[in-house]
């Protein structure tokens, strides 16, 4: 059976790419994995001088979760088997190891995530684009 990654930030430019990585993984009657990554705070350039807080690693457990239900709902209206995935870390590393460890055949992702910079594509799916070990399908949301 194939498998299709789906990476999430939960943002509307991120979104665009559910029912694309949907469609296509009912075609092929593959199963979806939707991943979500807490960012490491070190991946935004900032030193913390304190640990995060606990209401904000639960702010982000919880919209972590908020996604990945998203995704599943609309997958399993389709018929689609979805697994979710949450990890820790930057996300553009923690994208191409789950492609990696779990051998998926394509990755689906929106062009621009959380940011919304106004470049063409941003930093997290440019590295997914350059170093995966399969193709990457990146979404342009209208934004």
């Amino acid at each position: 059976m194939e498998k299709i990654l789906i990476p999430s930030d939960g943002s509307e430019l991120a979104e665009v790419a559910i029912t694309p990585a949907v469609d296509i993984a009912r075609s092929k009657n593959a199963e979806l994995i939707a991943l979500y990554v807490i960012p490491d705070i070190m991946y935004y350039g900032v030193i913390p001088t304190i640990d995060r807080s606990e209401t904000e690693e639960e702010y982000e457990e919880q919209h972590a979760r908020e996604v990945l239900r998203k995704i599943r709902e609309k997958a399993e209206k389709e018929g689609i088997s979805v697994r979710k995935v949450v990890r820790r870390g930057r996300p553009p590393d923690e994208i191409i190891k789950v492609a990696e460890e779990e051998q998926v055949d394509l990755i689906v992702m929106g062009t621009k995530g959380r940011s919304g910079t106004k470049r063409i594509i941003g930093s997290v799916a440019d590295a997914v684009i350059r170093e995966a070990h399969c193709p990457v399908l990146a979404v342009r949301g209208l934004r």
